[in-house]
C-alpha cells in the first residue's frame, strides 16, 4: 500500500517538475548520472576502509584522516599509498556504474517512469560498489596488502 501510494506520487512528482522545467529523458539521465555520481563520491572512502581496513571513514567522520597511511603504519592502505591507483579506481567504478544505469536508455527506451529511474540509479551504484571493491582486491593483491576479508577462490 505505501509503495504504491509512493510510486504515484513520485510519478506526480516527476510530472509536475517535468511540465515545470521541460526535462526530457537526457536531462533526467543527466540528473540520473549527477545522482549516482554523488552517491559515489560519498561511498568510496568507506569503502576502502571496509575492503583494506586502514581506517578511512564516511565524510562527516573524517574522511581518510585516521587512515593508516596519515600515521606511517606498514602495510599502508594501497589506495592511499598510490593516488594514481585509487583515482583511477574510483573513475573506472564510477565510470562502470554510469555505463550500468544507462543500459536501458540505450536500448531506446524513451518513457520516463520514477520507478525506473530509481532501479537504474540501484544498478548504478550496485555496479560501481563491486567494480570498486573488485579492483581495491586486485589493488590489494598487486600492492602486497593484507587483505582481512576472506577471499574464497574455486
Amino acid at each position: 500500500m505505501c509503495f504504491k501510494l509512493f510510486v504515484k506520487l513520485g510519478s506526480g512528482l516527476l510530472v509536475i517538475v517535468k511540465e515545470k522545467w521541460r526535462l526530457n529523458a537526457s536531462n533526467i539521465t543527466i540528473m540520473q548520472y549527477i545522482f549516482i555520481l554523488l552517491i559515489a563520491l560519498v561511498l568510496i572512502t568507506p569503502l576502502c576502509g571496509f575492503v583494506f581496513q586502514c581506517g578511512c571513514d564516511w565524510p562527516w567522520s573524517g574522511l581518510d584522516e585516521k587512515c593508516n597511511f596519515h600515521r606511517n603504519i606498514q602495510p599502508s592502505c594501497p589506495w592511499c599509498v598510490s593516488y594514481v591507483t585509487g583515482f583511477l579506481a574510483t573513475v573506472f567504478a564510477i565510470m562502470a556504474g554510469l555505463w550500468a544505469s544507462s543500459v536501458n536508455h540505450l536500448s531506446g527506451k524513451t518513457e520516463i517512469k520514477i520507478i525506473n529511474w530509481f532501479v537504474d540509479v540501484f544498478i548504478g551504484v550496485l555496479v560501481f560498489v563491486l567494480t570498486a571493491t573488485t579492483l581495491a582486491i586486485i589493488s590489494a593483491f598487486w600492492k602486497g596488502y593484507p587483505l582481512s576479508i576472506d577471499i574464497v577462490v574455486m
